[in-house]
């Protein structure tokens, strides 16, 4: 069964016992008739890609790609949860002109306490306009996640920013990836960063821009998702 874009997909196999739902919105889950154990695995959401500002000639400025949403699963027996839990689905961070990106958000499963938490990934960081060639600073990498298998999102590459005596080039970083998830964002070439795909959990790409260019934001980083399956 295909459902809308934010929707919860829900998919029954009677031959195999399991029922698989995925949420790329927030919702709630419903614990299936006959369950016995519940496999949850939560990524959080992207951070955005670092801005570039608007270097004048001989200069360049660049943003680092941001680091993709963290991972973390745990199992439970199904009589230890709810009949109900409530899903939440961390957004990714938004990409701003001349300015590190914003963090992504996380993506919990939650009784009353985050049970099962993903971290949002941290935004990538910012290199202003300068004579001088530089890369942008590390991303930071701390972020909580909370389950029995936990993995930190990949962090995003260094934004580069090489002025020229006439004309200064710069290049954006590229978006860290969530763990076993694609579709990060590109750096930008004298452009902004490109955002990571939608529910992919990774970092976007970081802004680039050369001498005499405009101000460009960072892509925007990828919200999380969170896929429940029970074993009947």
């Amino acid at each position: 069964m295909t459902a809308a874009a934010g929707a919860i997909i829900e998919i029954d196999d009677v031959v195999t016992g399991t029922d698989v739902q995925q949420f790329t919105g927030s919702g709630t889950w419903t614990k299936p008739a006959g369950a016995q154990r519940v496999r949850v695995q939560c990524w959080g959401g992207g951070g955005a890609g670092g801005g570039a500002a608007a270097p004048p000639a001989g200069q360049a400025s660049a943003g680092g790609g941001g680091q993709g949403g963290g991972y973390a699963e745990t199992w439970f027996n199904a009589s230890s949860l709810s009949a109900t839990e409530t899903v939440t689905i961390g957004a990714g961070g938004t990409g701003s002109s001349g300015a590190a990106g914003g963090n992504g958000g996380n993506t919990t499963f939650s009784s009353g306490g985050n049970l099962v938490q993903g971290g949002g990934g941290n935004g990538g960081t910012f290199l202003a306009a300068s004579a001088s060639f530089g890369v942008t600073a590390a991303t930071t990498v701390t972020q909580t996640n909370t389950g029995t298998i936990t993995c930190r999102g990949g962090v995003g590459t260094g934004g580069l920013r090489n002025p020229g005596p006439a004309a200064g080039v710069a290049a954006g970083g590229m978006g860290g990836v969530a763990a076993g998830l694609a579709g990060n964002g590109h750096g930008g070439g004298n452009a902004a960063g490109v955002a990571a795909e939608a529910n992919s959990g990774a970092g976007g790409g970081g802004a680039g821009i050369n001498a005499s260019g405009s101000a460009a934001a960072g892509g925007n980083g990828g919200s999380g998702r969170c896929i429940v399956t029970t074993y009947i």
